[in-house]
Order: structure tokens, then C-alpha cells, then sequence
């Protein structure tokens, strides 16, 4: 733990950068659907997120009649822009990777050939691990359904909670296997095929350090996001509305250092577990 947090500490403009870049891409990804909902009918009420909901949702309802089809498309282009973002977010992803794994002064040259060099196999791997993850969480809502259909009435919280549990699980151990992949790949030096036996062979024989050492961080996410979100509800009475939006953007970008640090942290953790070599 304390050589991972040295690791960080020696490379925190490297996570500055992986936070200003996953920024600007997010920035991008998400301006369509900005515009759309700024310029629609939505910008004449002073507290637009109060009114939507008010008198049961009739504005809501209003809202979509009038602007669904400019929504629908700024939504449409929102989502074109964000698969390419997230795949542009490979490039300083991978440049994470290896800054944690070198302990040498980085190097443009050196570690950028090197960067280019993994993105075919953290590519394949990404799609991969998106489709692994939309699999499970297909089969987790339809064995839900098939739940609901058998069960009593009194017992739908508690299979609507468990369908929750088995989502955030479908979408968890995809996301572990690919960074402990990642780990294997970068640490080791290995081919995707060799790393995916490798990252294997890693979780059956240390699975509580690496449990441990994802759950952590993760849980820690958690409770940053959820604070964010509380302190935004706070920041947003703020007046003039100017002040509200600045204080929460910043908030927000504060927030999304955190757990690209807390991911960094994670990453370390597991470049450790993999090739211990690193340590």
C-alpha cells in the first residue's frame, strides 16, 4: 500500500493529465446534448431541475413532446461522440499504465512508442470487455423478469434490490479481469492471448489481495461520487446562478480527480500483483 501511494505521489502530474484529458473528451461527448437541453424550453424557467418534476412531472411530459426530436438527435450524436471519446481515452489510459509501471523519468520517445505499440491489444480487449459486460447485464434483467413473473408481489423490492446487486456484479468483475489484463500485459510484456491466462491464473490463486485491492478504491469512488452529489444539490442555491454553476464545476472536476487518483491507485496496486518485479 505505502509503494502505491509513492508510485502516485511520483507520477501526480501524469494523473493530472489523465483527468484533463478523460475532461476534455467527456467535454466534447456530452456538448451536443448540452446545446439541445440550453437552448430548448427548458431555458426559460430560472430552476429548470425543480420544474421538470414539479406537479408530477407534467413539464417533464411537456418537455419531451415539444423538444423530443431535437433531444433525440443531440442524444443520438452525444452517443457517437462518446464511443469515440472512449475510445480516444484509451491512449492516455494506456500512458497511465505504463507511467505507473516505469520508475524512470518519462519519456515522450520511449514511453509514447511503447503507449502505441499496446493500443491494438487494450482495443481489442475494450470491446471485449463492453460486450462481456452487456451480455451479463442482458441476461441479468431478463432472469429479473423471469423472476417477477414467478414471484409474489411483496417480494419485488427485494428482487428489484438483488437485480441491482447483479448488475453492479456484471459490470464489476468484466471491469477487473480487463484492468488486471491490462496489469499482466504492461508488467509482463505479454500478448493479450498469454495476459488473459495470465490474469486468470492471478484471480484463482490470490483472490483476496486482488478482491482487496479493487474493492477499496472502488468503494471509496463510491463515496465520492455520492458526496459530490449531495454538495452539488447545496452549490446549486447558491446565487447569482453564475456562482452556482462555476462552484459546481469545479466541485465536479475535484471529484473526477479523485477517482482517477483512486483508479491509479487500483492500477498500481494490481501492476504489483502481476509483475512483482514492479514493487
Amino acid at each position: 500500500m505505502i509503494e502505491s501511494l509513492l508510485v502516485l505521489r511520483r507520477r501526480w502530474g501524469l494523473v493530472v493529465a489523465v483527468a484533463l484529458a478523460n475532461l476534455c473528451a467527456s467535454s466534447v461527448a456530452i456538448a451536443p446534448w448540452s446545446e439541445a437541453v440550453r437552448g430548448g424550453g427548458l431555458s426559460a424557467f430560472p430552476d429548470p431541475d425543480a420544474a421538470l418534476f414539479a406537479e408530477g412531472g407534467m413539464l417533464f411530459v411537456e418537455w419531451l413532446r415539444v423538444d423530443g426530436v431535437a433531444l433525440l438527435a443531440a442524444l443520438k450524436a452525444s452517443l457517437w461522440l462518446g464511443a469515440v471519446a472512449a475510445l480516444a481515452c484509451l491512449l492516455p489510459a494506456a500512458l497511465l499504465l505504463v507511467g505507473l509501471a516505469d520508475r524512470e523519468r518519462l519519456s515522450a520517445t520511449r514511453h509514447g512508442r511503447r503507449v502505441f505499440a499496446l493500443l491494438p491489444a487494450l482495443s481489442v480487449l475494450f470491446g471485449a470487455t463492453l460486450l462481456c459486460q452487456a451480455l451479463l447485464v442482458l441476461l441479468s434483467v431478463l432472469l429479473w423478469g423471469l423472476c417477477l413473473s414467478a414471484a409474489d408481489p411483496g417480494a419485488y423490492p427485494w428482487l428489484t434490490l438483488a437485480l441491482g446487486l447483479l448488475v453492479l456484479l456484471s459490470w464489476g468483475l468484466p471491469s477487473l479481469f480487463q484492468d488486471l489484463t491490462r496489469a499482466v500485459i504492461v508488467g509482463r510484456d505479454t500478448p493479450l492471448l498469454a495476459a488473459l491466462s495470465g490474469a486468470f491464473r492471478l484471480l484463482v490463486t490470490e483472490p483476496v489481495q486482488i478482491l482487496t485491492a479493487y474493492l477499496v478504491p472502488a468503494a471509496l469512488g463510491w463515496l465520492v461520487a455520492a458526496a459530490c452529489l449531495g454538495l452539488t444539490a447545496l452549490l446549486a442555491r447558491q446565487k447569482p446562478p453564475e456562482l452556482a454553476d462555476w462552484s459546481n464545476f469545479g466541485l465536479h472536476q475535484a471529484c473526477m480527480l479523485l477517482l482517477v487518483a483512486l483508479r491509479a491507485y487500483w492500477l498500481t496496486r494490481a501492476l504489483h500483483l502481476a509483475a512483482p518485479r514492479l514493487r
